[in-house]
């Protein structure tokens, strides 16, 4: 079951501009047994969570998604939400040639030098959108989620990066957390700053809605 919300750009002008976020509902498998939604975020940053809830029983086992409606949705910049844009097909390829551990001088160089403009292209090409993108922005997205399926308290699966964004959503909505599992500690933002994350956010947002994020998984797991 699939649907759509729309939330705003920004949250400093609540009756601004809105994009529109994109949900699908795995319904529990014993409707007799159901104990309420699940809202699952599979990481990245910029990871499908819609693609994660329709296959969801190939990681959730068999008891929860009895007793579970499996929720996700694609966040803000990704996929089939409100796309970002930052790259014209040449520039992506050039950036995907160039991904990877640098084993030298020069490829560092050249991972530096592609990467460079890449906020600024972002800036460019969404320039609306690009200021919105964030943990922050993806949490209150969130809680509008948890108040349309008429949950009081909001039960989540948070992989990876979606430790992270579980996290700021309990900082922020303390009082509206339910059942949390997140699977590993984010550290992004306490090694490198909010800056870098930011930088890594949009990267991969925008990687993810040019459907490249499962290549660069094999080739993560490859090497």
């Amino acid at each position: 079951q699939c649907a759509s919300f729309d939330a705003p750009l920004n949250y400093a002008e609540p009756d601004g501009p809105t994009v529109t976020i994109k949900m699908l509902k795995s319904p529990a498998k014993d409707p007799t047994k159901r104990l309420g939604s699940l809202v699952v975020n599979p990481g990245g940053p910029g990871g499908s969570g819609y693609e994660f809830a329709q296959y969801a029983s190939g990681t959730i086992s068999p008891a929860v998604m009895a007793q579970y409606d499996v929720v996700g949705f694609d966040p803000r910049g990704v996929a089939r939400s409100t796309p970002i844009k930052c790259l014209d097909g040449p520039e992506t390829d050039k950036f995907i040639s160039t991904l990877g551990a640098p084993a030298n001088a020069e490829q560092q160089r050249r991972v530096e030098q592609v990467s460079k403009g890449l906020g600024t292209n972002c800036q460019a090409k969404s320039p609306a959108l690009t200021p919105q993108i964030g943990t922050v922005a993806a949490a209150r997205d969130l809680d509008i989620l948890r108040n349309l399926l008429r949950e009081e308290q909001l039960n989540f699966l948070g992989i990876s990066y979606g430790t992270f964004l579980g996290l700021t959503y309990a900082d922020l909505f303390s009082d509206r957390v339910g059942k949390f599992v997140l699977d590993e500690l984010a550290v992004v933002s306490a090694l490198f700053g909010e800056s870098y994350l930011k930088t890594f956010i949009l990267l991969s947002y925008f990687l993810v809605h040019n459907r490249v994020h499962n290549r660069l998984d094999l080739l993560n797991r490859r090497n």
